[in-house]
């Protein structure tokens, strides 16, 4: 599949597993978002525009997080979305990953199938921000270098049945064959996330800016939230994509899955 197709296909399936991967998204990230936007309830003093600009004088709150153990829960929070964010993308794979190859997974069934890899997804994740982390160390660049490498992680861990180390070498071995194209379509599927996540969360972001974090933060949390299910498992679903076809180059996937369906012996992998 070329660019075009990926980006395609992933709204396709996206589609055709929306209530499955709605459920399963609100269930791990809907509370997290309502802790961190009651948390952030302190922003900026707690007052909004509107308030400001009948009172000037209160601006001096202005950039203010709050007191620090609302600050503690909002990066505890933030911590949680991420390793949610890992079991989310790991569900998302798993559902996406059996409508490409022909059957149809509900909410419930995707989370059995994933549950235990849990574990393995987290670790992974954890282990992909420290790496990123080191790239970081010299420059963006080399932080966005090394996220290319273990785009497909996630899928190899619940299509393939590996743990954390073996997931990301499974990765590492596939992204590399074709870095540059795999780095491209991850940017640029970053980037439409980030717009359309930006398009989802900014009206009722900017309400809770306007009437106040104090009394505006179920916007704040609706916001994200919306962006958790709307926006959040297009990346996944790229990369499950992106998975196969990396197989499908290399190894012959198709070609495996033909003879599977025929009954005969798979042929070796190209």
């Amino acid at each position: 599949m070329g660019l075009g197709e990926i980006l395609d296909g992933a709204f396709k399936l996206y589609r055709a597993n929306f209530k499955a991967i709605a459920l399963v998204t609100i269930a791990f990230s809907g509370p997290l978002s309502i802790v961190a936007a009651v948390a952030a309830r302190g922003a900026n003093g707690g007052y909004g525009l509107l308030d400001i600009a009948s009172d000037p004088s209160l601006a001096e709150d202005a950039g203010t997080f709050g007191s620090g153990s609302q600050l503690v829960i909002q990066l505890l929070s933030a911590l949680l979305l991420g390793i949610s964010g890992s079991v989310v993308a790991g569900v998302v794979a798993k559902a996406v990953s059996t409508t490409y190859l022909g059957t149809q997974l509900t909410a419930g069934q995707a989370l059995r199938a994933t549950v235990r890899f849990f574990p393995a997804l987290v670790v992974a994740r954890f282990l992909v921000w420290l790496t990123e982390a080191v790239g970081l160390v010299g420059c963006l660049v080399g932080a966005v270098a090394v996220m290319a490498l273990w785009v497909v992680t996630a899928p190899a861990i619940v299509v393939e049945g590996l743990g954390p180390i073996r997931g990301m070498r499974r990765s590492l071995v596939l992204c590399s064959a074709r870095y540059w194209p795999v780095l491209g379509i991850a940017l640029l599927s970053g980037v439409i996330s980030s717009v359309l996540s930006n398009i989802v969360s900014g009206v009722p972001g900017v309400l809770a800016a306007v009437i106040g974090y104090r009394w505006g933060f179920p916007f704040l949390a609706l916001g994200s939230t919306a962006s958790a299910v709307l926006v959040a498992p297009l990346n996944p679903i790229v990369a499950t994509l992106l998975y196969f076809d990396l197989r499908i180059r290399q190894e012959g996937f198709d070609l495996q899955v033909m003879a599977r369906d025929l009954g005969v012996g798979a042929p070796p992998a190209a």
